[in-house]
């Protein structure tokens, strides 16, 4: 095992915050709307005068679609890091223990997940709708890892 690869839930767990470039195919691809990379323009329609819609989704739905979401090691930083800023080619996300924001969103959703950081109340909390063992959870968690490339 590489030295300090053990101790990587400490070094997630303990970061200020974790970047997210997710956005290109390595890290070398940049960050959308700086520099000469384009910012992806979101659309909104009027639907009633003062009311406008706007299809929204995610940091999850985007994610699914890009490099990063097939590492193991980035699954890793995403799951057990307290504060994220992601940036993809939509927007930038703020994604902490108990909420996410977007750019156009004020709330995303309400995770519920306890302050403490420990991985027991944070799976129980994201379970709770579904009725199963928190085993049952863990072992979820580790089907998606295990899918991943370890690079």
């Amino acid at each position: 095992m590489i030295p300090g690869m053990k101790h990587m839930d400490m070094v997630y767990g303990g970061a200020f915050c974790t970047v997210i470039a997710a956005s290109g195919e390595d890290a070398n691809a940049g960050v959308p709307g700086m520099g000469s990379l384009p910012q992806y323009k979101l659309y909104t329609s009027e639907v009633h005068p003062g009311i406008k819609l706007m299809l929204s989704q995610g940091m999850d739905t985007h994610l699914k679609r890009t490099q990063y979401y097939t590492r193991a090691w980035t699954f890793q930083g995403y799951f057990l890091s307290p504060p994220r800023i992601g940036f993809d080619k939509h927007q930038v996300y703020y994604l902490c223990r108990s909420n996410a924001w977007s750019e156009e969103e004020e709330e995303i959703r309400d995770w519920g997940i306890s302050n403490d950081g420990s991985v027991m109340p944070m799976l129980q909390s994201y379970w709770k709708n579904i009725k199963t063992h928190i085993h049952d959870a863990i072992m979820t968690i580790l089907f998606y890892y295990t899918d991943r490339q370890l690079s």
